[in-house]
């Protein structure tokens, strides 16, 4: 990493927080109908079905087990999941994964060699990251990102390296563009314009590719008017270069659109990617026109095959993003009148996405939507949910012995309440700036360590809360606004957070210590992940 960076040196860590925005979608999206949800969509495979999406009629599997591997299915795999253990559980379900990085990490390569995984090489942003897994940059694509430079030797030798590692497993045959440069554009945002990208992606990215004989998927995009336009540029912008005679830009070479979108609703998959008539592709054909004279942009476009490297249900909703007990319910069917069978299986269906992944296995922000908690040992909801897409017997409750405030002992100025909405009590006051506390008592923890534990909460703006184990360190959590208040309709939500501190036997856990002198969201349980 370079010793200064400059002001506009962008974050190095990818992807950390899913940022397809709500409501950003052309002026032509269509509404959305939940009355007009067929209950069951007819299969578009020639075949069928495909084996691990149960039927209308079949009877579902045990959601203990997954039902079969998924040629489309892969997995996320980020430098913070520092355990074999978060993705054992996808062993026989999954077919690849990729980690934002030009090649596995420690565990992540025999893992993919033992469970026949495939490896999917990216390059994220315009440069190389060193190879030691600790984010640290080891030559840029341009000057204004820093020093040293790459040479186009150096994205080769790195390439080479991710096949080369692969050679007991499934080979490496694709490498990924970067990612998500849509999003924050010059001159406030840091993102790559359409220009810089196609001028690194010819002069490194596609010749890197060639030497290596390594398949292109896209720079990402999606269906919201600034995915499609910044892609449409990025292709006109390639193909200008086409007969450059130092670095041409051939838009052939690039096999696969990466797709990024959150959202867990079976028809907006099918409106907004699903073939000639969906908006992403009718966006991308009107934006190209006919530009440089070529005039098969239509054909060029719908001869590519998706891969939808992100997606969740997190930006369907904000205030609050569906927690993973609701993520689970939309991606296994369990909430047809809105989500029809969910997305996933609907993906499967569809014949233009080849592959897919949830964002993401674990990640160290707080958020809803992983797949396991951190110590790798337990499954989320969601998690769940992403073995038996469609399967309505999946149980999606958290996991833990629910522990309830009326069950909890309150201190200062802590006050327990009737929320009419929910039709549960929570506590509020909690917190210096009121002086109140709730503590809970959980027995049987099995032994000392760090544990998940969901807490479920109601805060009409983003709040904090300091909480402790065992009256040890005090850690400060950020809740996002679940939306109303109980007197409005307001829902309770749920949030997973990690605690230090336990011990085998009975703990105590409280929350509204210290001295953080900020509102807390009001708590109505607590279950600790065991």
């Amino acid at each position: 990493m370079p010793s200064s960076r400059p002001s506009n040196f962008p974050s190095v860590f990818p992807s950390n927080e899913p940022s397809q925005q709500p409501g950003a979608f052309p002026s032509n999206y269509p509404s959305y109908n939940p009355a007009g949800l067929p209950s069951r969509r007819p299969s578009v495979f020639p075949s069928g079905q495909p084996s691990h999406i149960p039927s209308a009629t079949s009877s579902p599997t045990s959601s203990s087990n997954p039902t079969g591997r998924s040629r489309k299915k892969g997995l996320i795999i980020g430098l913070q999941v520092d355990s074999q253990k978060a993705v054992d559980h996808f062993n026989g379900s999954v077919s690849w994964f990729y980690n934002y990085q030009h090649t596995p990490f420690d565990w992540q390569g025999t893992w993919a060699d033992d469970n026949d995984v495939e490896f999917i090489p990216m390059i994220p942003k315009p440069w190389l990251w060193d190879e030691s897994g600790i984010y640290k940059m080891k030559c840029f694509f341009g000057e204004k990102w820093g020093s040293p430079l790459c040479k186009l030797n150096d994205v080769i030798d790195v390439l080479q390296n991710a096949k080369d590692m692969r050679s007991n497993g499934v080979e490496v045959k694709r490498l990924m563009g970067f990612n998500e440069m849509y999003n924050n554009p010059p001159p406030d945002g840091n993102d790559l314009t359409s220009q810089e990208a196609a001028l690194y992606w010819r002069r490194l990215v596609q010749p890197a590719a060639i030497a290596t004989g390594l398949d292109l998927i896209s720079p990402t995009l999606n269906a919201n008017t600034e995915g499609v336009t910044w892609f449409a540029d990025f292709l006109k912008e390639c193909y200008s270069e086409r007969n450059n005679s130092q670095h041409p830009c051939d838009i052939e070479l690039i096999k696969m659109f990466a797709v990024h979108h959150y959202d867990c609703r079976e028809t907006i998959w099918n409106d907004l990617y699903g073939g000639d008539n969906s908006i992403m592709i009718t966006g991308l054909i009107a934006n190209l026109g006919d530009f440089g004279e070529k005039n098969n942009w239509k054909e060029y476009i719908l001869d590519r095959k998706l891969w939808v490297t992100e997606t969740s249900c997190y930006w369907e909703e904000v205030n609050p993003h569906p927690d993973s007990k609701k993520e689970c319910l939309s991606i296994t069917g369990q909430m047809e009148a809105t989500h029809g069978r969910g997305s996933l299986v609907k993906m499967e269906e569809m014949e233009n996405i080849e592959r897919y992944s949830l964002w993401t296995t674990w990640n160290k922000q707080t958020k809803y939507n992983y797949l396991v908690d951190k110590s790798g040992k337990h499954l989320t909801p969601l998690g769940k949910a992403y073995l038996n897409p469609g399967d309505t017997s999946v149980d999606c409750e958290f996991s833990g012995t629910r522990i309830d405030v009326d069950d909890a002992a309150l201190g200062g100025n802590a006050k327990l309440f009737d929320c009419k909405s929910t039709g549960t009590k929570m506590v509020k006051h909690l917190g210096s700036k009121h002086g109140g506390t709730v503590t809970f008592t959980v027995v049987d923890v099995p032994s000392d360590g760090d544990y998940s534990v969901n807490v479920a909460y109601l805060a009409t703006t983003t709040r904090t809360a300091a909480v402790s184990v065992n009256n040890g360190a005090v850690k400060n959590f950020t809740f996002a606004s679940s939306g109303k208040w109980c007197y409005q309709g307001g829902k309770s939500t749920v949030l997973p957070i990690e605690l230090q501190g336990f011990v085998a036997g009975t703990n105590i856990i409280t929350f509204g210590i210290g001295t953080l002198n900020e509102k807390h969201p009001m708590i109505e349980w607590m279950s600790v992940v065991m």
